[in-house]
């Protein structure tokens, strides 16, 4: 009975029970998405912007920041040291015009018997007669023409004449012997010649010179003698040679030089001397050396003989000769034209050695030819030289700056220093040195007048700038070839310190360089400009720093459409977390923001739709910082900020925008920063996910 019984209660629960389908399991996950962040490390900051640079102080490996630039060389050309001379025209009356010299004159031979007629009267003069004793006496003779040799007439400036007396007789001349000259032509006195001294038989006596300053005369004179006689105590038997005894006179003009007359003109040479006035260049040069340049010199003949004329240069040399040029002779009335060439020439004053060059003289000298024949010449005729000049340049030289020379140093841009580029604030760098080298190649004084800006932004609309002016000294050449100039914290208001404070983007230096004084220069030679701004990354923030990394984004690639899904509707917790380690010696805040539009991560505003936009901050100690003022244990914080299901709605757009910045406060002092120093920062959500696969199968 029990049996049946039995058998019978599970068949009524057989018939009685409906049967379920079975079911798949479902269970709860956490899932980590890693958000995009940016360490702060200044290993990586080194390797990026060549602005920083890696150094060791101490044995301690560093950062310094580091900005240099150079100039190019502003170099002296040609027209700085060019010179631009004024045409000369310039022409010399002949004045003093030269005869031939000596100018001689000769009276015929004059026998004995004028004077014997006068000593012995009565006396036969034949041979075997006796001339009585007779007393001294002066005698007068006959008259002597003298047609004087190579002109016909003359107006004397300058020059003398005096007479030869030839005692061919048995006479002696006594002391005190005149002749008296008249211009048989002209009808008038010239003067008397006396002899000093007494002339014996055979001797020459030379009369007293007489000077012919200012006269007037033709070529004919009249000689009257007076002449006296010594006397005798014994008888003179007269013989052949004492009656062929004659005297004459030698009239002899000398270093006669005439403003007018009709005569034989010797060769000569007439002489003018100018100046070519350099006074009003900016430079004056006691020596130099003429790389090109020249003369168009133009000769016109206007005197009655042909000439050449010679232009010499007594301040230019080449191969240690005077310069100088020659236009061939040209025939009176004619003209000749030739070009001088100074290249290559050597400029000395010559006449003040050391003295600077004021003015250059040259010398024309028309040197005439004889003349053909007898020819009509004036004082008052000349001869013309135009003088053409070129613009002379000067290769090199020594001298004086009259009137300062400015050189324009072309502005150093440095357009590209993007160290501080993504950094807003302002950062006094105590330890900051600028250094300007100027290498200069010019051996003269150079004021430097240099003006240092610097930019935050674009230069052209910065309405943040910091201006330095420097007037500095730059030494010659031959003292120093370079001149560095050193910029720190105390060389003025504003310092370089303070340019630099202001985080430039943009630095330009730009200036003058005003040359002056004695000293020496050459073409090429040149000036230029190098500037170096360095310093150990040991900064005082004085104003809040606020450091924007670039946007970066989590797009479609980086998180599939399954995963995007459960997230937005299968997840039932989650985490939005910052992680942050500060091995910096400076507090940092670090906000990390997540949007659905690239404009909405500029700032930390929330949105009105929480699912478009997530914001997470965080603030983190500086590192612990030893006796050495580096950090030595760094700092660490974590904060976690929780989501809810509107918040992650976000993850349904692509892409899903991310910001990161840091903001580090006023640090109240100096703190120092090495190679190793960094702040890390992790971020990622954790989520909790339901997975049903039921529901995913129903799907």
């Amino acid at each position: 009975m029990k049996i049946k019984a039995a058998i019978l209660a599970i068949l009524i629960l057989i018939i009685g029970c409906t049967l379920n389908e079975p079911k798949l399991p479902k269970w709860d996950t956490e899932w980590t998405i890693f958000l995009p962040t940016h360490d702060y490390n200044m290993a990586d900051a080194i390797e990026d912007e060549k602005n920083l640079i890696a150094d060791t102080l101490n044995q301690i490996p560093i950062v310094r920041v580091n900005v240099q630039d150079t100039s190019d060389y502003e170099q002296i050309d040609e027209s700085d040291l060019s010179m631009e001379p004024e045409d000369r025209r310039e022409g010399d009356t002949l004045d003093d015009i030269l005869l031939k010299d000596p100018l001689n004159g000769y009276t015929n031979l004059d026998s004995i018997e004028t004077i014997l007629e006068q000593v012995a009267p009565g006396v036969p003069l034949i041979p075997g007669n006796v001339i009585p004793p007779y007393d001294t006496t002066t005698v007068q003779t006959v008259q002597h023409l003298v047609l004087m040799e190579s002109f016909r007439y003359a107006r004397i400036n300058s020059g003398y004449m005096y007479i030869e007396f030839l005692n061919s007789l048995f006479l002696t001349i006594r002391p005190g012997m005149v002749i008296n000259v008249y211009d048989d032509s002209l009808g008038q006195y010239i003067g008397p010649f006396s002899f000093m001294n007494s002339i014996a038989p055979g001797a020459v006596g030379q009369s007293n010179i007489l000077n012919l300053n200012n006269k007037f005369i033709s070529r004919r004179f009249r000689l009257e003698y007076n002449i006296p006689i010594e006397g005798s105590e014994s008888n003179l038997e007269l013989t052949e040679g004492i009656l062929s005894g004659t005297f004459q006179s030698h009239v002899v003009m000398r270093e006669v030089k005439v403003r007018e007359a009709n005569a034989q003109i010797p060769a000569q040479s007439f002489t003018d001397s100018s100046k070519i006035d350099v006074s009003d260049e900016k430079y004056l040069i006691t020596e130099g050396r003429i790389s090109r340049g020249g003369a168009h010199i133009t000769f016109y003949n206007t005197i009655p003989l042909s000439a050449d004329l010679v232009v010499k240069f007594p301040y230019m040399f080449r191969d240690g000769d005077t310069l100088e040029f020659t236009i061939p002779v040209i025939e009176s009335g004619g003209s000749g034209q030739e070009y001088f060439d100074f290249s290559g020439a050597e400029l000395r004053n010559m006449d003040n050695p050391g003295v600077p060059i004021d003015s250059i003289p040259f010398y024309s000298i028309a040197r005439a030819d004889s003349s053909k024949g007898y020819v009509t010449i004036f004082g008052t005729d000349s001869f013309l030289v135009d003088v053409h000049m070129d613009s002379i340049f000067i290769e090199s030289f020594r001298g004086v700056v009259v009137d300062a020379d400015t050189l324009t140093i072309d502005p150093i841009d440095q357009d590209d220093f993007d160290v501080f580029e993504e950094i807003e604030g302002e950062v006094r760098f105590e330890d900051l040195v600028m250094n300007i080298t100027f290498e200069n190649e010019i051996d003269f004084d150079i004021l430097a007048d240099i003006w240092i800006v610097g930019y935050r932004g674009d230069p052209e609309n910065s309405s943040d700038s910091i201006r330095i002016h420097i007037r500095e000294t730059i030494e010659k050449v031959s003292d120093s070839p370079t001149t560095t100039i050193s910029l720190t914290a105390n060389s003025g208001t504003p310092s370089v310190v303070d340019l630099v404070q202001i985080l430039p983007t943009y630095i330009r230096m730009y200036g003058n360089a005003i040359i002056s004084g004695e000293g020496g220069a050459s073409v090429s030679d040149g000036i230029r400009a190098i500037y170096n701004i360095q310093s150990p990354l040991n900064l005082d923030i004085v104003e809040p720093l606020r450091y924007v990394m670039k946007t970066d984004s989590i797009k479609k690639s980086d998180l599939d459409e399954d995963l995007r899904e459960r997230i937005t509707e299968d997840t039932h917790s989650a985490d939005i977390n910052l992680y942050l380690e500060n091995g910096l010696p400076v507090n940092a805040d670090v906000v990390l923001i997540l949007a659905i539009d690239s404009t909405m991560v500029s700032d930390t505003t929330a949105a009105a739709n929480p699912g478009d936009k997530i914001v997470i901050s965080a603030n983190v100690e500086a590192g612990a910082v030893g006796a050495s003022g580096y950090v030595e244990t760094p700092l660490s914080n974590h904060v976690s900020v929780n989501l809810d299901n509107e918040q992650l709605q976000i993850f349904k757009y692509t892409p899903i925008f991310v910001k990161q910045w840091v903001e580090i406060p006023q640090t109240g002092g100096v703190v120092k920063i090495r190679q190793s120093d960094e702040i890390k920062i992790d971020a990622d959500i954790k989520a909790k996910i339901t997975i049903d696969l039921d529901d995913d199968d129903e799907n």
